[in-house]
C-alpha cells in the first residue's frame, strides 16, 4: 500500500561463462496495484535464472601403501583423475502479497512464495587407477620417492578382466532439484494508543533430491607414467589412447 496505484518494475541480464562458452539469461519482474482508497493492494513478483557451468580439474583421490619392483615401499595416489563437471542450473520463483487495511486499527497481510532450483549435472572422470592395477598383480617401476610418497613412476597392469585395470572412465549423470513453498498470514489490530494485538502464522515446506543417478564405466588394462612433482599431476597412458573410446 506504500506504492502508487500501479507500479511495474522489471530487469533483464545476460551472463557469459568463459569456461562453458555460454550466454545465459536472468530476468525478474514485479507488478503492484492498490485501490483508490488505499485500503487493499496486490503485489506479484517473479524471477528466472539460467546458468550453464563447467569445471575442469585434475585430482588425486586417496593414497595407499605400494611397493615397487625394486622393493621400495611408500604411499602412492590410488586414483589420478582428469575430471570434467558440467551442470545446467535453472532457478525460477514467484511471490504474491495481499494487503488489506480497512482502517487505522486493522491490517491483514497474506504472503506466498514458490521457488524451484533444477541442478541436473554430468560428472566425467578419466582415471589412472593405481590401486586396482597394483592390487591385480601389476607392477610399479622407475619409481621416485619424496617425503614417503611415490611422486614419479610407471604403473603397468597385468591385464585380465575387472581386476587389474589400470585405466577407468566414469560418467555420472544426475537429475537433481530443490523446491520450496511458503505462506503466512499476519494480522495486526490496534486497540488504542497503548494496545496492539499481533497474530502471525505460516507454513513452509522444502524438498529436494537427486531423483535419478546413472553410472557408466569402462576400463582397460595397459599402463601409465605419472609425475606429481609439479603444480598439476601429469599422466601419460601406455597402450590406451584417451581420445579413442574403443580403447
Amino acid at each position: 500500500l506504500d506504492l502508487p496505484n500501479w507500479s511495474i518494475n522489471g530487469s533483464a541480464q545476460a551472463v557469459y561463462s568463459e569456461r562453458s562458452d555460454k550466454f545465459d539469461p536472468q530476468a525478474s519482474g514485479l507488478i503492484s496495484w492498490k485501490n483508490n482508497d488505499g485500503t487493499f493492494g496486490v503485489l506479484l513478483g517473479g524471477v528466472y535464472q539460467k546458468r550453464r557451468i563447467r569445471r575442469d580439474g585434475v585430482e588425486i583421490l586417496g593414497y595407499q601403501s605400494a611397493t615397487s619392483t625394486t622393493g621400495q615401499t611408500a604411499q602412492i595416489g590410488s586414483l589420478i583423475g582428469s575430471a570434467l563437471f558440467r551442470q545446467t542450473r535453472e532457478r525460477y520463483g514467484a511471490n504474491a502479497e495481499l494487503q488489506f487495511r480497512p482502517s487505522d486499527q486493522l491490517e491483514i497481510v497474506a504472503t506466498g512464495l514458490y521457488s524451484r532450483f533444477n541442478a541436473d549435472n554430468v560428472n566425467q572422470n578419466y582415471l589412472a587407477w593405481t590401486s586396482n592395477a597394483l592390487g591385480g598383480g601389476g607392477t610399479l617401476t622407475n619409481a621416485t620417492i619424496a617425503d614417503g610418497t611415490f611422486v614419479k613412476g610407471t604403473v603397468t597392469s597385468s591385464g585380465g578382466g575387472t581386476t587389474g585395470r589400470a585405466v577407468v572412465y566414469d560418467t555420472f549423470v544426475r537429475q537433481a532439484y530443490a523446491e520450496t513453498y511458503s505462506g503466512d498470514l499476519d494480522v495486526t489490530y490496534r486497540t488504542g494508543s497503548e494496545g496492539v494485538l499481533h497474530l502471525k502464522g505460516g507454513y513452509t515446506r522444502a524438498r529436494g533430491a537427486t531423483g535419478k543417478q546413472y553410472l557408466d564405466e569402462g576400463g582397460a588394462p595397459g599402463g601409465f607414467t605419472f609425475d606429481i612433482t609439479g603444480s598439476v599431476p601429469q599422466v601419460s597412458f601406455i597402450g590406451v589412447r584417451p581420445t579413442v573410446p574403443n580403447d
